[in-house]
């Protein structure tokens, strides 16, 4: 797979965290909290620095209440 589609994937799925969290109304502080992670762990997924493996994302969708599909269904999260 070309890497270019894999990085544009990867920022797709940062945004839609982003989205996501903002809709719940968490900032990246409180969700690292529920999380019980540092804010930073939140920020470098958000800016695709670090890489959010499925156990991960599960446990973030959680958190905020979504599907992984949701998470990863990126056409809300431009808006």
């Amino acid at each position: 797979m070309d890497r270019t589609v894999l990085q544009n994937r990867r920022l797709e799925v940062a945004r839609s965290l982003r989205h996501w969290r903002s809709i719940r109304g968490y900032t990246q502080s409180e969700l690292a909290d529920e999380l019980g992670v540092p804010q930073s762990w939140v920020s470098n997924i958000e800016s695709s620095a670090r890489r959010l493996d499925v156990v991960e994302a599960e446990v973030i969708c959680d958190v905020l209440g979504i599907s992984i599909s949701q998470l990863l269904d990126n056409r809300g999260s431009s808006k």
